[in-house]
């Protein structure tokens, strides 16, 4: 490529997007080839202008302590693990998932030490929405792998997929245990619990998240986590009239969806308190595809279920009803029997007997 000029920059970005490893390879060659410094220049460049990876900083400090990182193909067998795992994690990322999965097994039958593909064999099985094997592919990963912290993270919002939101907490707490430090399980154990409207618990973890930006990074993390904060305290139902639309562009800002989706709910809810029933469509519909694009079943089948009863009570009937029988499919289907009786005598009776997004006896 250092002969092509700036020719090969095309190629390079379809090449990252698809998933190769191209700056990690380049550094490895060089320290191989006895180039510290090229090789040092590459990773740190690499690291500053993209989101920091554990990898590329794992190997930079190995490199700076002044090791020297095998190459990542070193046999036959082992270039053909790549070349498998580069055409799977591509084709399962095009949506070709039976395919991509097959090609990531034949990468880990000639290589069953390789973390990468075990990751992209776990991302494709979340596709798929089999999370149980999903687990099964994040076990393979040791703990001594760079991945092993993101590995734990995915592996808990795994066990929320599959609604077993208390082991979900208990390998998170166990992680911010092991690195107190590091925002990353905060921020997914505080949206576990929130989208299951354990509100209480959630604002511990916020404030915790909080507590730690004041001895770390704090010109980086400090205000994104104020941020996230504020966002999700208003999705809480905590943001006054007229601040809606401030607590709407911070989320928005940080890329807080769960929090958007909250407030644009929230948002809805006031208008209709207000007798404005047109007001709180648009929100109250984005507030669904959104809930619905991130995955918060519970919440999801609540909002469309307060939605269908607010239209219902205005005289709309009939656009209550799709709403309402799209509740009662996410209650059946999540096993909350009592609520899924109680929009099943909605339908029946057409009776309005919550607030906006809550559930029963709030």
């Amino acid at each position: 490529m250092e002969a092509t000029g700036q020719y090969w920059k095309p190629v390079w970005d379809v090449l990252a997007e698809r998933g190769f490893e191209l700056m990690l390879v380049n550094a490895r060659h060089a320290v191989n080839e006895n180039n510290r410094k090229l090789a040092r220049q590459t990773l740190k460049t690499h690291i500053a202008k993209s989101a920091e990876h554990p990898l590329s900083t794992a190997l930079l400090n190995d490199i700076e302590a002044g090791k020297t990182p095998p190459l990542l193909v070193t046999s036959p067998n082992d270039g053909l693990a790549e070349v498998f795992y580069g055409i799977g994690d591509a084709l399962a990322g095009e949506g070709g998932l039976d395919m991509g999965i097959i090609f990531l097994q034949f990468a880990l039958y000639l290589e069953p030490d390789f973390p990468l593909a075990q990751v992209a064999l776990a991302e494709a099985y979340d596709s798929a929405k089999r999370y149980d094997l999903e687990l099964a592919a994040f076990d393979n990963i040791n703990e001594d792998s760079p991945l092993w912290l993101n590995v734990q993270i995915q592996k808990a919002l795994g066990l929320n997929s599959l609604d077993r939101v208390d082991d979900a907490k208990a390998l998170l707490e166990k992680i911010i245990a092991k690195s107190p430090k590091d925002i990353r399980p905060l921020d997914a154990l505080g949206n576990i619990l929130r989208s299951h409207e354990r509100y209480a618990e959630a604002r511990d973890i916020l404030k915790r998240g909080t507590d730690i930006s004041a001895v770390v990074d704090r010109k980086v993390w400090r205000p994104t986590l104020l941020a996230w904060l504020s966002s999700t305290q208003a999705a809480l139902g905590s943001a006054e009239d007229g601040e809606w639309d401030e607590a709407l562009a911070t989320a928005r800002s940080i890329g807080n969806r769960m929090g958007e989706a909250g407030i644009l709910a929230k948002r809805a809810e006031t208008a209709v308190t207000h007798g404005d029933i047109d007001a709180a469509r648009p929100d109250a519909e984005a507030a669904i595809a959104l809930m619905q694009e991130i995955g918060l079943r519970p919440m999801l089948a609540r909002t469309r279920r307060a939605w269908g009863e607010s239209l219902r009570a205005a005289g709309k009937a009939s656009e209550a009803e799709p709403h309402l029988r799209d509740a009662l499919a996410g209650f059946e289907e999540l096993g909350l029997t009592p609520e899924a009786d109680a929009v099943r005598a909605e339908l029946s009776l057409g009776e309005t007997k919550i607030a906006f997004g809550e559930p029963p006896g709030s």
